[in-house]
C-alpha cells in the first residue's frame, strides 16, 4: 500500500492478522491525512488509539446527522493546498487549538496520471496501439475530421471505448441508447464518401434522416464556448 523501495526477495514479512486501519475520532479534526491514515501536515502523530478499517460496510445514509462528507477531484495538487489554506483562514481549522477544528482532510493521488499516446499515421490497428489499448479501462480518441469541422472537443465516439459501457454497470436504456447513437454515427461515416461525390440529393430518405440525426448528435456531444 506504500512505496516498495528497499524491498527485496527473501525479506521477512510479519502478518499482523488485521486489516489496514486509519485513525478516527476527535483527534483527527484539523489534521490532513493520506488515504492510508498517515498525517502529512507536519503536526506530529495523531494522539488516538481509536482506529477503523478502510474496508467496511457503508454506513446508513442520513439526510443530515451533523457530519458532512465532501469529495473533490483536481488535476493538480494546488487545489488541495488552496482548500487547506482557506480552511485555516476561515478558522474551520484552528491551528492554535487544533481540538476546536471542525474538519479533517484526507488527500490521495493517482499513481499514474492520464496521458496521451501518439498513434502512428492515425492507425488504430497498429500493433503497439492494440497492445496498449488492451490494458486500458477507457480510451478517448481525438478526430482530425471533427476538429476540421470546428467541433470541440474533437472526441470520436466510434473509436473511443469504455469498459463501463455495459448493461450490468449502466442501465439497459442507457446502453441501448448509446448503441443506437453509435449506429447512426457509423452510418453517417459510411455515407460521407457518397455525399462528397454525389451530394445529399442522391441519398435515400432514410439515409438523409440518418445524416441529419448524426450531425445533430455531433453538435450535441460538443462543448462550444463563446467569448465576448
Amino acid at each position: 500500500m506504500s512505496a516498495t523501495d528497499g524491498l527485496k526477495k527473501g525479506m521477512e514479512v510479519i502478518d499482523t492478522g488485521a486489516p489496514l486501519s486509519v485513525p478516527v475520532g476527535g483527534a483527527t479534526l484539523g489534521r490532513i491525512f493520506t488515504v492510508l491514515g498517515e498525517p502529512v501536515d507536519n503536526l506530529g502523530l495523531v494522539d488516538t488509539r481509536t482506529t477503523s478499517p478502510i474496508h467496511r460496510s457503508a454506513l446508513a445514509f442520513k439526510l443530515y446527522g451533523g457530519v458532512s462528507v465532501f469529495g473533490g477531484v483536481g488535476e493538480r495538487t494546488r487545489e488541495g493546498n488552496d482548500l487547506y489554506m482557506e480552511m485555516k483562514e476561515s478558522r474551520v481549522i484552528n491551528e492554535q487549538n487544533i481540538a476546536e477544528s471542525k474538519v479533517a482532510l484526507v488527500y490521495g493521488q493517482m499513481n499514474e496520471p492520464p496521458r496521451a499516446l501518439y498513434v502512428p499515421a492515425d492507425d488504430l490497428t497498429d500493433s503497439a496501439m492494440v497492445r496498449t489499448f488492451s490494458h486500458l479501462d477507457a480510451t478517448t480518441v481525438l478526430s482530425r475530421g471533427l476538429a476540421a469541422k470546428g467541433i470541440y472537443p474533437a472526441v470520436d465516439p466510434l473509436d473511443s471505448t469504455s469498459t463501463m459501457l455495459q448493461p450490468r454497470i449502466i442501465d439497459e436504456e442507457h446502453y441501448e441508447t448509446a448503441q443506437r447513437v453509435k449506429e447512426t454515427l457509423q452510418r453517417y461515416k459510411e455515407l460521407q464518401d457518397i455525399i462528397a461525390i454525389l451530394g445529399l440529393d442522391e441519398l435515400s430518405e432514410d439515409d438523409c434522416l440518418a445524416v441529419a440525426r448524426a450531425q445533430k448528435i455531433e453538435h450535441f456531444l460538443s462543448q462550444p464556448f463563446f467569448v465576448s
